[in-house]
């Protein structure tokens, strides 16, 4: 399960166009999921030897960030951003599937006017994948302002993360439901998202930590299935305050 209280960076900048949740933390753990049973699963013309080169080319198109002069063929063509041996490393299937993908944000009414500049492709690839679970979705007459739903968030999730490997079931975001971290510091100061928390270092200890849902913070039943049935649970390294506690401030998965 992992925390969508990001508001900074490549995930903030989305946010603030799109009714969507953070995805620059899934994203990583997408990344990180990647298996060589889950490539050879997915592309039975890979061999052994050419499992790290798919893993390497994978880490360096998603985590790529664009400048502040984007090239827009990078998004169209994703492998664009690779060399021509890692590029030939990836099977044509998955090649095709990042490339329609990254079309598909070019030409989505919804999302084909947001800035380039300094945004992580790989966030651009994952909201394209959520956006394109709804229907009609390159309508002229689509709404301006859109927020995916659960199933849809989730399909899209679920869809790329098959699609580099990482296999199915395997990285769930804790809530798909929009949120703001909220950290009281003991002197009676509130900051107010998880970007300028970070960056505040004040001297007085955290008194509470929690996230202002905009309503009622929906959680995927296959993740509190997976929850229930497990013999241990690990919280990952990251931040307690941003990343763990949050999780388990969500009244379903408590």
């Amino acid at each position: 399960a992992v925390c969508i209280t990001d508001d900074g960076g490549s995930s903030g900048k989305l946010l603030r166009d799109l009714g969507c949740i953070a995805v620059g933390d899934l994203r990583r753990a997408i990344l990180s999921s990647i298996t060589p049973r889950g490539l050879l699963n997915r592309y039975s013309s890979l061999n052994l030897e050419q499992l790290e080169s798919v893993a390497n080319a994978l880490q360096y198109i998603l985590n790529y960030r664009f400048n502040r002069t984007p090239n827009r063929r990078f998004l169209k063509a994703p492998s664009a951003v690779l060399s021509q041996k890692l590029r030939r490393s990836i099977p044509d299937s998955l090649l095709e599937y990042l490339d329609k993908t990254g079309a598909a944000f070019l030409e989505d009414p919804l999302l084909k006017d947001i800035r380039l500049e300094e945004q992580c492709l790989g966030n651009l690839l994952l909201v394209s994948s959520i956006y394109s679970q709804r229907k009609g979705g390159k309508q002229k007459d689509a709404p301006r302002r859109f927020t995916p739903t659960h199933l849809q968030i989730m399909k899209g999730i679920q869809d790329f993360a098959c699609r580099i490997g990482a296999g199915p079931d395997t990285i769930f975001p804790a809530y798909t439901t929009q949120g703001e971290l909220q950290v009281l510091y003991q002197h009676g100061v509130l900051s107010s998202g998880e970007a300028k928390s970070a960056r505040k270092h004040s001297s007085f200890p955290v008194d509470r930590v929690w996230v202002h849902f905009v309503r009622k913070p929906q959680v995927s039943s296959e993740l509190l299935k997976k929850i229930e049935e497990a013999d241990l649970i690990i919280c990952a390294p990251g931040s307690l305050y941003t990343s763990i506690i949050p999780i388990f401030q969500v009244p379903a998965i408590t």
